[in-house]
């Protein structure tokens, strides 16, 4: 029993030092581990989200969507997931904006049969 240990022990610092000197002598990059979207990740980690950039609220964006709160649905999206704050940067944007339209749109309205009723 003693023996086993010692010869597991002996390999495990064996495969240790390979893998120390693998890491020095390569120029290559090492591999990050494979994430899932959903699911568990293969590393065991709890982020699921694939990240590429920062992710912060942005007014930009949110303009962007008040002008065509169509097209930030879409990407509303496209980006939930990945990037959750600018995604909810857009949605309110592009509330505000569909809110912003009706009124116009209904202002513009009121005044035709103003001037229909006026005649």
């Amino acid at each position: 029993m003693k023996e086993e240990k010692e010869k597991n022990s002996a390999a495990l610092n064996a495969a240790q030092e390979e893998n120390k000197e693998g890491e020095q002598g390569s120029t290559e990059q090492r591999e990050e581990p494979v994430r899932a979207v959903f699911g568990v990740s293969s590393d065991g980690g709890t982020d699921m989200r694939l990240r590429f950039g920062k992710d912060k609220y942005s007014f930009l964006w949110g303009l962007l969507s008040f002008f065509a709160p169509l097209v930030a649905f879409a990407l509303r999206n496209l980006w939930r997931r990945n990037y959750p704050l600018r995604a909810k940067s857009m949605l309110i944007g592009s509330i505000l904006g569909i809110i912003f339209y009706l009124a116009l749109f209904a202002t513009a309205i009121a005044l035709i049969c103003v001037k229909v009723l006026i005649r």
